[in-house]
């Protein structure tokens, strides 16, 4: 058989052949495209599983944290350390303090409120209250059961700036119930602002 028969017989078969080589290209062609998507979309639900783990180990660490401070945070509202002002009560202690151990009264001025200096509380806003107390005393000890007295009082949290003492009466044994001292006393009221603050 010659060439040229040779070839118009194979023309046909050859037309198959290519034809279905071309589909078989097409198919993978069609087969790895959908693969390759979904390897995209396996990744990202890996992704979107991955951030969901990541939100949930946050979450319940910070429900751990909640649980823990839970009566830290109670306590501190309790004793009227969580915002606003506390004028009345802080009067209404030292007050107290000064009836259980045995004084005489005592005058105030109270201060408004202002941000406490940066680190007395690492990560905590605080508010400072001046309270300014002149307390008539019998002896100097009078002043530690007084201070003793406020600290055993069940609100906010109090420390003692500065206290000068000067003597308005006779020297010592004093007449009964007759004060000879005077203290001149600061002391700091400390609550929690929970407002947001603008750092300088």
């Amino acid at each position: 058989m010659r060439w040229p028969q040779l070839l118009a017989a194979l023309r046909l078969p050859l037309a198959g052949l290519a034809a279905s080589l071309l589909l078989a290209s097409l198919a993978v062609v069609w087969s790895l495209r959908h693969l390759s998507q979904a390897r995209q979309r396996d990744d990202a639900a890996q992704a979107q599983v991955a951030s969901s783990r990541d939100l949930l180990e946050r979450q319940a660490g910070a429900l751990k944290l909640a649980r823990d401070y839970l009566p830290v945070w109670q306590n501190w509202q309790a004793r009227g350390l969580m915002g606003g002002y506390g004028r009345l009560d802080w009067l209404q202690a030292a007050q107290n303090a000064d009836k259980a151990a045995g004084l005489y009264g005592f005058g105030y001025q109270v201060e408004p409120a202002k941000p406490a200096p940066q680190g007395i509380a690492d990560g905590v806003n605080l508010d400072a209250t001046v309270m300014k107390l002149k307390l008539p005393l019998l002896v100097e000890s009078d002043l530690d059961r007084f201070f003793s007295a406020l600290q055993a009082q069940p609100v906010g949290l109090a420390r003692i700036k500065r206290c000068s003492l000067q003597r308005t009466g006779p020297l010592p044994p004093p007449p009964l119930n007759r004060p000879g001292l005077m203290a001149d006393c600061e002391l700091v009221w400390y609550t929690i602002d929970l407002k947001t603050r603008t750092q300088p």
